[in-house]
């Protein structure tokens, strides 16, 4: 279901604390202007299941209410069969946890079975 427009602002500043963390360590790539490819640890949990992979995560954060995308990369247990690996901030939910320095997304699908949390933790820098 899609957010109110309150809600997809709130997810933008939420990632831009994200941003602004990691930006400048060794491993988060600039691509362009507002987008950022970097290798990350990505914790995955739905219904009773969690799982922990390593891959590569690219966003995109361009301006309010413009684009806003972020790609976790498939591993062979992460398909986009059986995942979300594409997000929008118009569909989840975005936390920046500042204790962590992870963006945690949660969201609800018939996909997943009913709700599900993703925390992206860079490995740049670590």
């Amino acid at each position: 279901m899609k957010l109110e427009q309150k809600a997809v602002f709130n997810n933008y500043g939420e990632a831009n604390k994200f941003f602004r963390h990691w930006d400048d360590l060794t491993g988060f790539i600039r691509e362009s202007s507002g987008v950022r490819k970097f290798p990350a640890v990505v914790i995955y949990k739905w219904a009773t299941r969690s799982i922990t992979e390593s891959t590569t995560v690219r966003m995109t954060v361009v301006g309010y209410g413009e684009e806003f995308q972020i790609d976790i990369s498939e591993t062979e247990i992460l398909t986009v069969e059986k995942f979300h690996l594409c997000l929008s901030a118009d569909f989840q939910t975005y936390t920046y946890n500042e204790s962590r320095h992870s963006l945690i997304i949660k969201g609800e699908s018939p996909k997943m079975k009913g709700t599900y949390e993703i925390e992206i933790i860079p490995a740049a820098g670590n």
